[in-house]
């Protein structure tokens, strides 16, 4: 068994330091990220888990998270491997005294990746990066006479995901050495193809990029980020105002809106396949970035279920995990063919995107969990991504 998980855990670990590990929960993911740590040689003190009633696991002491109080805070740091009910261990560990990042952490399958640290009241959230919200910048942006490159997509194109260099970091390294030029990183981890839009109409057009290019399908399988019937809506921002809703009174005084009783969202879609969404979102930032003059290339991003990608026991352990215990993402993962053969339809006829599900047929050592590349997968991205700009950068070699 291959331990891909390797490189995101040492980046969580940093928050730890020195400290002893304790790692809350006993499901199956806590046990496979359990294996990981003994693999990397970094012990953990103990488990706790208020509901396993066995007493030990791997030989190691199962305790109520209780004890937790008892601890001195500064000998150990408490992580949590779970596939649900963060909210709820958050609250429970804060509740101890716990201080978050600080003294525990709390992590889903696809392992680190750099905190969402503001509501954005468009797009749902975001992420403060040093001097430019949402981008995450490769290149002097205050230098004349660059060809700038603006990437969106989801987490499989997000800067800090997992830990590894993603294919827009390779991509700016790549085209350095002949181009003077500017990477603008956007993906964001938890976008769809709406989000990008919206992300491309409000921030990407005042940074006047050249090239845009969008890598993604895989949040757009079965509408998993966005609300089907308000796709420009990602499901945490129905959360947000859905509390909001139910915490009136809403905006007295305002604009006349002194008798708010609800909170609405449009006039709502009809049913509609997930892979004519998806294509739907992309023609409108392709019409978008014609009449602004910029060079559009959009990606249909690779899965493991519409390819043939050689795939690593450990993968296929996480997989199973989502199968039997997230209806959801179960559903997702069924249905991630279907959708790519949806959008193929509407591809073949449109130049500007590019089938890339199946890139990565015959290759291993190419993801590290269910969709997430390693960086032997982003390099093969951005060649393929490369090659198909390529023409277009030759307008811009160094003289």
């Amino acid at each position: 068994m291959k331990y891909y998980y390797i490189k995101s855990l040492e980046k969580i670990l940093e928050h730890a330091e020195n400290r002893k590990i304790v790692l809350y929960g006993t499901e199956r993911l806590s046990q496979v990220i359990y294996q990981h740590f003994v693999h990397m040689n970094r012990e953990v003190l103990y488990f706790v888990d208020e509901n396993y009633h066995e007493g030990s696991l791997f030989g190691k002491e199962v305790r109520d998270p209780l004890d937790l109080i008892y601890e001195n805070k500064d000998e150990i740091y408490v992580l949590c491997f779970m596939m649900k009910d963060h909210g709820a261990v958050y609250s429970k560990l804060t509740g101890y005294g716990l201080l978050f990042e600080k003294e525990f952490g709390i992590y889903g399958i696809g392992g680190y990746i750099q905190k969402f640290d503001a509501v954005d009241s468009m797009l749902g959230f975001t992420r403060l990066y040093d001097g430019l919200t949402g981008f995450k910048v490769y290149g002097d942006s205050k230098k004349k006479n660059t060809v700038k490159i603006m990437t969106l997509g989801g987490s499989t194109s997000d800067p800090s995901m997992g830990n590894y260099m993603t294919w827009p970091e390779y991509l700016y390294h790549e085209l350095k050495e002949k181009y003077d030029v500017i990477v603008y990183s956007g993906g964001m981890g938890g976008y769809c193809v709406h989000q990008e839009l919206l992300k491309f109409l409000r921030d990407g057009l005042a940074l006047h990029p050249d090239i845009l290019i969008t890598f993604d399908g895989y949040n757009d399988v079965g509408y998993q980020v966005s609300v089907k019937e308000h796709p420009y809506m990602h499901r945490y921002q129905k959360k947000f105002y859905d509390f909001v809703e139910n915490h009136n009174p809403m905006a007295p005084d305002t604009l006349d809106m002194r008798g708010v009783r609800k909170i609405e969202h449009g006039v709502g879609y009809l049913e509609t396949e997930d892979s004519w969404n998806w294509y739907q979102g992309i023609r409108t930032i392709h019409a978008v970035a014609k009449e602004h003059g910029i060079q559009y290339f959009a990606f249909l991003q690779p899965m493991q279920d519409t390819g043939r990608a050689v795939i690593d026991e450990s993968i296929t352990e996480l997989k199973e995990l989502y199968l039997c215990e997230d209806m959801r993402v179960r559903d997702i993962l069924k249905g991630a063919a279907e959708f790519a053969d949806g959008c193929r339809k509407y591809i073949k006829n449109d130049g500007y995107i590019t089938d890339l599900t199946d890139i990565f047929d015959g290759e291993a050592d190419v993801y590290y969990d269910i969709c997430h590349s390693t960086d032997k997968g982003h390099r093969m991205i951005m060649k393929h991504i490369l090659k198909k700009i390529k023409p277009v950068m030759e307008e811009y070699r160094k003289c």
